[in-house]
């Protein structure tokens, strides 16, 4: 079918317009043009005859190639290996090997080529996989990791038949296997699996006796031969690994000095003499400084870069190191001035006299910084020059601008005042008691003004840039408050306005007009009802209203309690007394040395958390100083809480018991004698107080702690007579007995006396099979080693594994502390050894070694119990009976071990067992509840996968029994997934009939085909199977509804429709690849789009750039298998397609061509070179042009020859970096 033809509106570019690529001379040549090939330099088969040449040429010539090329010689054809790998070749590959120095002479068990394979191709022998460095020396070998996992066993693999032979021969085993191996995954080292089956192999098929004796005498031969040239051939690697790498870095080191040339002639060499030794370093080992890689002027890739690829990138990192130089210079200038100006401000606060709380809230020097009439002094411009005279004449605006810094502060947290509390907007609201600031950093809540000097709203800004960075730091650096956080206000309002509103109406006291002040020296006391009293003691604790704000906020919020809070006021007589406890008790030593407050000397900038009465009298003579005269507390230091007391009201005796929270000055409990208050004795139950709340409710009991049965009803347990004991614990579990016996000190005694043991004889035999307790176990530890698992060091639980041989658990952490190498216990044992005529063996299995990481270790605390009881031993006869001692109880304690393995197995196993007849039993139940929810006949039509799915879902593989509840919980979720199950079952029967319905149509389409003759180049163009199944007839019919039958007849009815089906195919892809060319390009009116010269296309995925029409729809990457695509029909259909092997389906994303505009521009320039109209030039045309282009900027042969392309490879070396601009630079003829 003809193309169609279509115009394009657009003018095409001028030549002045589009620029030159080169300048091309032009020449016809009189030989036709040469079918198209792979490009390759030079004649193409101009070796072929090389093998038939004489012999003298062949070894003058071989005898200047080095192994490696040799080699690679002989694979590129198969006359040359043949003619290299025979015997006669031999002398050349000697010849090849003398051009390599100091390499040892080729092994006596290796060929010539093996020699060189083996040295130097690093690709492992087995899976040919590259880069594979290492060399398995005692092999002559070369191994991937992964084929070493593969190839290889532990030497142990071979120990019995190492034996064997030793036996039959007397050879030693070692040479007569595969000499071992180091590997990491191996203590013993590691032997070829292939190699040693092979020996084994031939062993067995040995019959006499010297018939072995002469293999192994053969193997012993060869093994010392091959381990023979190892260290020579080891120590040529290094060295020539050591001489490439000194060759490697030579390169790089010159190519970073030519890259500082290049820099120094683009005028760098200035800043480049600037740059500190470390940005020096920095841009030498820049990733495109510091590569092997010799430097030229051009290169395609940063993989291959030369220089001009590279200089953008470092232009811009040597602006970057310019710009960061200036700003240091910079910063280092603000540094001098804001040092000048820091003098001057030390003597403005000098003559202001002593510091107090009001001059620490005002703006400090960093502040007034970053004030408009310092800044602009500060970050004057380079040029100007600032002296610390010209701040002299800023002195009287420093008030000023302290109070307009304040009266900001003051405003932005009024308005968030304002905000949270609805108070009034006023000054004076930022004093009321419930209004705070909660600080987003650290979480404290404070109070106004105190919030301007807090320590996280002046912390250096690491964001900050440029004078900001210069001012926080400069501030650090002198000690100073940094500048106020710009970046971001952590301040919101506090987050207990709430709790602080309802805690202040219930001290009687209005919270929209009460201050700070008023309620600090209020005396009110709380005690908060919601809380229950200690169970033991009944104490309860009294709170300020602070306290009380923090109790109701944090301890006792909503999260944790449901209700409002109730509190009780005590009265005044009660509270004054609380009050005068409080300023005895002095505060918890823990609690003063973390939240000690900050002190400030008032004489001078000193800042500390200790007193400063030293340095007062020390540094200004002040003997007695005052507090708020000569120091005062830091504004942002954390005050010191009052000691919060503990009380117990005795309704009957009228007492009041003051109990201190831990180590005060009074040792409590402390009593206090006096009258509670008048009110009648009945309203006694109900307070010692008056009783108010934030919002009043009637009086109720205190909640407390629900416990099942009643308390304490078992403490008497233990003086119950003794036969009634014995049968409630021979009922009892072991694990139930010693967990009774730790509920309290009473049992504890009770139950771990030597009496009690038949009450732990009666509990054990509940327990099927259990071997009797061992002699040297109590019966309690004998239950605490079986049924319970935790850590027998540390605790730490769910420690299943019982170490049998110490009759302990440990954790692993505990292990590396609990063990020791036996290298560590030598001397001990030797002396062991000497003294008590006693074997090490009988000490060892008397101390209990334990295996670990694949040796023996000693258990330490039985070790050092052994050695401190030998150092007490003085005779002979005393150290042997100890030994002997040890070697039997070592003896019994090993022979308990089989029986209570063999038990703990059995339970587990039984356990097991138990679990998964529960879990089978559950799923059972499922399955019945949901057939009679109605999935009955979708549980009979499940699939295998579908089946295990449902049995290990998450609700269904559960040990546990199902209940109503459960299954009612569980219900869902099971519905859920049985609806998953009925759409997977529908979808997959619908893909098995559409998977059927295509079966008959391929059948039909390769039927048709058939009738066509045999395939061609036009019919790998045409439409396949695939395409047709995508086609409207064929694809209605395929995807017709599952309740109608489609036969082969019903698709042999569309069997003239293929034709048809095939040319609209044709015409839609004709039309596709149009769309992609630009407008910009215009269709002639004698030819179409496809024949310019200028039109092909590229692949997204391969990259291949020069496709031209209709070739383009043979490429392999337009069609596709895969079977995940997102429209269903054609995941099927391409999955028929790579079921019956033919071409899959087109392109069904639509993006993996387009118009390669690249190409097509560097053709312009070469059809211009050529004497050709780009606009007008076909591919025919341009194919029989007999122009040719030389390449200048390729170095000529050493004959001085240089290559000439036609106009394809010219466009082809263009695209690939080859030629440059004005490369191209004359014609030559034929």
């Amino acid at each position: 079918m003809s193309l169609k033809k279509r115009t394009k509106k657009g003018a095409a570019p001028t030549a002045s317009e589009g620029g030159s690529n080169a300048q091309l001379l032009a020449e016809g040549l009189n030989a036709n043009r040469a079918p198209a090939h792979r490009a390759i330099r030079g004649r193409r088969g101009g070796l072929k005859d090389m093998p038939k040449m004489p012999l003298d040429i062949l070894i003058e010539i071989f005898s200047c190639m080095h192994p490696r090329d040799l080699l690679n010689l002989a694979r590129t054809s198969k006359e040359f290996r043949r003619f290299l790998m025979s015997r006669q070749s031999a002398s050349f590959w000697r010849a090849a090997r003398q051009q390599v120095d100091g390499l040892p002479e080729c092994p006596q068990f290796l060929s010539e080529p093996q020699y060189a394979n083996l040295l130097f191709f690093p690709h492992c022998h087995n899976c040919l996989k590259g880069s594979v460095r290492t060399v398995v020396w005692e092999l002559y070998a070369r191994y991937c990791p992964k084929c070493k996992d593969q190839l290889f066993v532990p030497e142990s693999v071979a120990r019995k038949f190492y034996e064997e032979v030793r036996e039959a021969t007397g050879t030693p085993s070692t040479v007569v296997g595969i000499p071992p191996t180091s590997n990491w995954m191996y203590y013993d080292g590691t032997i070829l699996k292939k190699e040693y089956e092979k020996i084994e192999a031939k062993w067995q098929s040995l019959t006499t006796n010297e018939e072995k004796r002469l293999f192994a005498q053969e193997r012993v031969n060869t093994i010392e031969e091959r381990a023979r040239l190892v260290k020579a051939l080891r120590d040529w690697f290094l060295i020539q690994a050591d001489s490439r790498h000194n060759e490697l870095e030579n390169v790089k080191k010159t190519r970073r000095t030519l890259v500082f040339k290049r820099l120094r002639d683009e005028g760098w060499g200035d800043e480049i003499d600037k740059m500190s030794l470390y940005s020096r370093e920095q841009l030498g080992s820049h990733k495109l400084v510091w590569k092997a890689q010799k430097l030229t002027e051009y290169g395609a890739t940063h993989l291959c870069a030369g220089w001009q690829t590279i200089r953008p990138v470092l232009v811009a990192v040597m602006q970057d190191v310019r710009a960061k130089r200036l700003q240091a210079e910079r910063s280092v200038l603000v540094q001098e001035r804001l040092l000048a100006f820091h003098q001057f401000y030390v003597g403005y606060e000098e003559s202001l006299g002593l510091r107090t709380i009001v001059s620490e809230t005002q703006a400090g020097f960093s502040d007034l910084a970053l004030m408009p009439p310092f800044r602009a002094l500060l970050d004057a411009p380079s040029a100007t020059v600032v002296t610390s005279q010209d701040f002299e004449h800023l002195r009287d605006a420093i008030p000023a601008a302290q109070v307009e810094r304040y009266r900001e502060q003051e405003l932005l947290f009024l308005a968030k005042a304002c905000e949270a509390y609805q108070v009034p907007n006023e000054v004076t609201s930022l004093g009321l008691a419930i209004v705070s600031f909660a600080c987003a950093d650290c979480m404290r809540d404070l109070r106004w003004p105190n919030v301007l000097v807090h320590e996280c709203s002046r912390g250096q800004e690491w964001s900050a840039e440029g004078y900001v960075s210069d001012v926080s730091l400069f501030a650090t650096r002198v000690q100073r408050r940094g500048p106020w956080r710009t970046d971001s206000v952590p301040f919101a309002h506090g987050s207990r306005a709430e709790a602080a509103r309802s805690i202040i109406l219930t001290c009687g006291r209005n919270p929209d007009t009460v201050t700070y002040a008023d309620m600090e020296s209020c005396g009110v006391r709380l005690i908060c009802l919601v809380c229950p009293a200690e169970q033991v003691s009944g104490l309860r604790r009294v709170y300020d209203w602070k306290h009380a704000i923090d109790h109701r906020s944090r301890d006792c919020s909503p999260e944790y309690y449901s209700g409002e809070a109730e509190w009780k006021v005590l009265d005044n007589r009660y509270a004054a007394k609380v009050c005068e406890m409080e300023t005895i008790i002095a505060p918890h030593p823990l609690y003063q040395e973390i939240f000690c407050p900050t002190y400030c000397c008032a004489r001078c900038r000193l800042n500390s958390r200790v007193l400063l009465q030293g340095h007062l009298q020390s540094a200004h003579g002040v003997s007695n100083p005052r507090l708020d005269q000569d120091y005062f507390v830091h504004p942002d230091s954390h005050y010191v809480e009052r000691r919060t007391l503990k009380i117990k009201f005795d309704k009957k005796a009228r007492k009041v018991h003051f109990l201190t929270t831990g180590n005060g000055s009074l040792a409590g409990p402390v009593q206090c004698w006096m009258p509670l208050c008048d009110a009648p004795a009945g309203e006694a139950e109900v307070a010692h107080g008056s009783s108010t709340s934030g919002n009043p409710r009637s009086n109720h009991a205190r909640t407390r702690r629900n416990v099942r049965g009643r308390r304490g009803g078992l403490k008497d347990m233990p003086g119950m007579p003794l036969d009634i004991l014995i049968e409630i614990f021979s009922l009892m579990h072991p694990r139930d007995l010693l967990n009774l016996a730790r509920t309290s000190k009473e049992f504890r005694a009770f139950l771990m006396s030597r009496n009690s043991a038949p009450f732990w004889k009666a509990a054990r035999q509940q327990v099927e099979g259990l071997p009797e307790c061992p002699p040297f176990l109590s019966e309690p530890q004998y239950a605490n080693l079986l049924f319970f698992p935790y850590c027998h060091s540390c605790l730490k639980s769910n420690m299943q594994t019982i170490i049998w041989e110490l009759y302990a658990r440990y954790c692993q952490a505990c292990k590396d502390i609990m063990y020791a190498f036996p290298f560590n216990c030598g001397s001990f044992c030797l002396t062991y050894h000497t003294q008590a005529l006693i074997s090490r063996t009988s000490l060892c299995f008397g101390i209990l070694f334990k295996m670990r990481y694949g040796r023996l270790c000693i258990h330490k605390p039985d070790f050092e119990i052994a050695r401190a009881q030998w150092d007490t031993k003085t005779t002979n006869e005393e150290k042997v009976r100890f030994a002997k001692d040890q070697a039997n109880a070592a003896r019994e304690r090993k022979m308990a071990i089989g029986p209570l393995e063999a038990w703990k197995t059995n339970q587990a196993s039984n356990r097991a067992t138990e679990l998964e007849a529960i879990k089978q039993t559950r799923y059972e139940q499922i399955v019945k509840r949901l057939r009679e929810e109605g999935w009955g006949e979708e549980i009979d039509k499940m699939t295998l996968d579908a089946a295990y799915d449902l049995t290990h879902h998450k609700a269904v593989r559960k040990a546990q029994k199902l209940t109503e509840g459960g299954w009612q919980s569980i219900k869902q979720d099971l519905l859920t997934h049985m609806e998953r199950v009925r759409e997977d079952r529908l979808e997959s029967e619908r893909e098995e009939l559409i998977h059927t319905r295509l079966g008959f149509l391929c059948d039909i389409f390769t039927e048709y085909e058939d009738s066509l003759g045999h395939n061609t180049t036009p019919t790998e163009l045409r439409a396949g199977f695939s395409d047709i199944a995508m086609m409207a007839p064929f694809r209605e019919l395929v995807e017709a509804p599952s309740s109608q039958e489609v036969t082969p007849q019903d698709f042999r009815k569309l069997y003239r429709a293929i034709p048809d089906a095939m040319a609209a195919w044709y015409d839609n892809r004709e039309s596709e690849f149009l769309d992609l060319i630009p407008d910009v390009i215009e269709m002639p009116d004698w030819t179409s789009l496809f024949e310019l010269a200028t039109v092909a296309f590229e692949c997204r995925e391969c990259d291949r750039t020069d496709m031209r029409w209709p070739a383009v729809l043979a490429h392999k990457c337009g069609r596709t298998f895969h079977y995940y695509l997102s429209d269903f029909y054609v995941s099927v259909v391409a999955s028929v397609s790579m079921e019956h092997g033919v071409r899959g389906v087109w392109n069904p994303e639509g993006n993996v061509f387009q118009f390669s505009e690249r190409r097509a521009n560097l053709a312009r320039e070469v059809i211009k070179a050529c004497g050709l109209e780009p606009n007008v030039a076909t591919h025919e045309e341009m194919d029989q042009c007999r122009a040719r282009l030389v390449c200048m900027r390729c170095s000529p042969s050493a004959k001085g020859f240089r290559g000439a392309y036609d106009w394809t490879r010219a466009v082809r070396c263009l695209f690939c970096g080859m030629l440059v601009e004005n490369d191209l630079s004359s014609r030559v003829s034929c």
